[in-house]
């Protein structure tokens, strides 16, 4: 189809031949001829100027060619070794927070941290290690990060003595050093466990002494 096509595209051809090859008029007619040939379905006039480069890739109507031979990516899917319940999310958004004395808990606790904080939220939640209870019912005193009770510690004194000692604590009044308080929290959960501490919850504390203070209407953090 001839459409007067090949006449007009051989006269801009005629009219570009003078002009420099780097001109924006020559480039411009050239494009106007390769837009005249995408029209009417012509095979494109020479019109002697370099074609402007037809950008390809994402986006446009040409693909982006690999080159030969060139590996292709690989897309690996890793599953993950142990699936997070949503118990175990909610377990540790409940787990109580270290706080400041929380590479001195560990010192003394190691993997028994967890517990101890647990205690800790019932006892100190604070965590102030110059609290002191002067409240209970018996007349003694509770002091320190533990919350270390007076009567337990002299009775650890008598029996005791020497070990502590040589722990550097000699008195009631050193309960409200955080480190020597911890040592000597240590000392009671060896013997004692969590029992110990009314601030302990039901979970960690053994079956005898959960009957023994209901028995007793003494409430237990559950």
């Amino acid at each position: 189809m001839d459409n007067g096509y090949q006449p007009l595209a051989q006269r801009i051809k005629k009219e570009l031949n003078p002009l420099d090859p780097e001109s924006g008029l020559r480039h411009g007619l050239s494009s106007l001829v390769s837009s005249l040939d995408h029209v009417f379905g012509n095979h494109p006039v020479d019109t002697g100027a370099t074609p402007t480069p037809r950008p390809t890739g994402p986006g446009f109507d040409q693909p982006m060619l690999q080159p030969s031979g060139a590996p292709q990516a690989k897309i690996e899917v890793v599953e993950p070794a142990h699936k997070v319940s949503r118990e175990e999310v909610q377990q540790q958004q409940a787990m109580p927070q270290a706080g400041p004395y929380g590479s001195i808990i560990s010192k003394y606790f190691g993997d028994q941290m967890p517990n101890a904080l647990k205690t800790l939220q019932g006892e100190n939640s604070a965590q102030n290690p110059r609290a002191e209870n002067k409240y209970n019912s018996n007349g003694t005193v509770d002091r320190g990060l533990f919350q270390i009770n007076s009567a337990t510690f002299d009775d650890f004194m008598q029996r005791k003595g020497k070990q502590l000692r040589s722990m550097g604590i000699n008195s009631f009044d050193d309960m409200f050093d955080p480190e020597k308080n911890a040592a000597m929290a240590k000392m009671i959960y060896d013997q004692q466990g969590w029992d110990g501490w009314y601030g302990a919850p039901a979970d960690i504390i053994s079956p005898t002494e959960l009957q023994r203070r209901k028995g007793k209407g003494i409430g237990v953090r559950e």
